[in-house]
């Protein structure tokens, strides 16, 4: 009997320690698909600031390991800017972030140059402001978890022995 409740204490243990891993790894994507879709952002900007290229070929030269592993830039690709709103859905980021990209590439290319890349620098600015703030807020958030995940387990372990 007191093998079994030695297994059991284990079983909790390893099942915190695996929700809190799976917790930072999912934090991790949000971050660095939030860092990608920054450098996607500057890729545009240079690519319209050098070669005023039009909105099917802002992609030409990009690529990101997180935005390829959820498929964001594949649907990026194969619709140009207009595929903003259903390639969205595979990002992992907050949904502040989603929103004003959103916001960005529903008035894309609507405007001349200088237009655009004011918007879109206006658009880098807000974006590296929320997702430094989402950084922070994730990172405290799995500091957290993974605290109450184990001191659950620490205690729920400690009644069953």
């Amino acid at each position: 009997m007191l093998y079994l409740r030695w297994c059991g204490a284990a079983l909790i243990m390893l099942c915190a320690l695996f929700c809190g891993r799976e917790y930072s790894a999912y934090a991790e994507r949000r971050i660095c698909e939030g860092a990608g879709l920054l450098a996607l952002l500057l890729h545009i900007e240079k690519m319209i600031d050098s070669y005023l290229a039009p909105g099917g070929e802002l992609l030409v030269g990009f690529s990101d390991e997180w935005l390829e592993k959820c498929g964001f830039l594949g649907k990026m690709r194969e619709g140009g800017v207009a595929a903003f709103p259903t390639a969205a859905d595979s990002l992992a980021v907050g949904e502040s972030i989603k929103k004003r990209l959103s916001d960005y590439f529903s008035g894309f290319g609507k405007g001349y140059k200088e237009s655009e890349l004011a918007r879109l620098r206006e658009c880098i600015s807000d974006c590296k402001k929320m997702l430094s703030e989402e950084r922070e807020e994730l990172e405290k958030s799995v500091k957290v978890t993974r605290a109450l995940l184990l001191g659950g387990a620490v205690g729920i372990a400690i009644l069953i022995i």
